[in-house]
C-alpha cells in the first residue's frame, strides 16, 4: 500500500499468479506470462501476487529482451528530458518513464522490459513485501 504513494511517478502494480516451472518461477498477468528466478522472494505455486515496478525501471526492450510488458501508447507526458508513457497491457494501465528521445508516437506498439533486480512482489491477500 506504502510503495504505491512512495515516489513519482507512482509505482505500476500487476495482479499476477505464480507458477513454478524447472528453472524458476513464472507470473501470469496483465495479459503476458513473466519469467523469474525467483531466489530473492518466498514464491510459492498457485499463489496470488502483486508485482509492483516502478515506471523508471522499465526499459525499451530490444529483440533479445526478456520478460517484455508491451501494449500500446495511450498517454505520452513530457516531464523535461523524460517521457511518461501510459499503455495498456492486458486490460491493466502501466506507465513507463524513458529518456524523450525514446518516445514513441502516440497509439504506437511499445514494448518495455525490466530486470528482476528492480521488481517488488506482494502477497495478493495481506500486501506483504514476498522479498527475502
Amino acid at each position: 500500500f506504502v510503495a504505491g504513494f512512495i515516489g513519482t511517478p507512482n509505482m505500476n502494480f500487476i495482479d499476477a499468479m505464480v507458477g513454478r516451472k524447472a528453472d524458476g518461477w513464472t507470473l501470469t498477468g496483465a495479459g503476458t506470462v513473466l519469467s523469474l528466478e525467483g531466489s530473492a522472494f518466498d514464491l510459492r505455486h498457485g499463489d496470488r501476487v502483486v508485482l509492483g515496478i516502478r515506471p523508471p525501471d522499465l526499459k525499451t526492450a530490444n529483440g533479445s529482451a526478456g520478460n517484455i510488458l508491451q501494449g500500446t501508447a495511450d498517454l505520452i507526458e513530457f516531464h523535461g528530458n523524460d517521457a511518461l508513457v501510459t499503455f495498456g497491457s492486458g486490460g491493466k494501465e502501466i506507465s513507463a518513464l524513458v529518456p524523450a528521445r525514446e518516445c514513441p508516437e502516440l497509439r504506437a506498439p511499445v514494448r518495455y522490459s525490466f530486470d528482476e533486480e528492480s521488481i517488488h512482489l506482494f502477497d495478493a491477500e495481506t500486501g506483504k513485501s514476498l522479498r527475502r
